[in-house]
């Protein structure tokens, strides 16, 4: 189930693989805003247990770098890669739960929206990076 502010992803997506996070980005009363109406777009990347920051995506910009992009529909298309997707944890045998957390501005940055993504990362027991 979807809150307004956050989405849980229930397919796991395995360790070390590259995969994407979509999702349209609206205003306070729902409307979707193009990308280029956006004055910032950001992303954190982190893991619920430890809170610990992932491959270094810390209020990294995403508005249209940085493996993101925004069309004129508000579709957002994230692309984590390889090193954005390690488990960190020792012995997880259930998986990792992971955070996208994406933040955007709009309105010349007076207005600000954000949003939570959480997925869950499967440890495959014989990758090694």
């Amino acid at each position: 189930m979807a809150d307004l502010w956050r989405t849980t992803i229930v397919d796991t997506t395995a360790e070390g693989v590259t995969c994407q996070i979509t999702g349209t980005l609206t205003d306070e009363a729902g409307v979707a805003i193009p990308g280029a109406a956006l004055t910032t777009l950001k992303l954190w990347l982190y893991n619920t247990t430890g809170l610990t920051i992932l491959n270094s995506r810390t209020a990294q910009d995403i508005l249209n770098t940085n493996g993101g992009t925004v069309d004129g529909a508000g579709l957002v298309t994230m692309r984590l890669d390889p090193a954005d997707n390690q488990i960190i944890g020792a012995g997880v045998d259930g998986g990792e739960e992971h955070v996208a957390l994406f933040e955007w501005t709009w309105a010349s940055g007076t207005k600000k929206g954000r949003h939570e993504v959480r997925f869950t990362l499967v440890n495959l027991a014989v990758v090694t990076s």
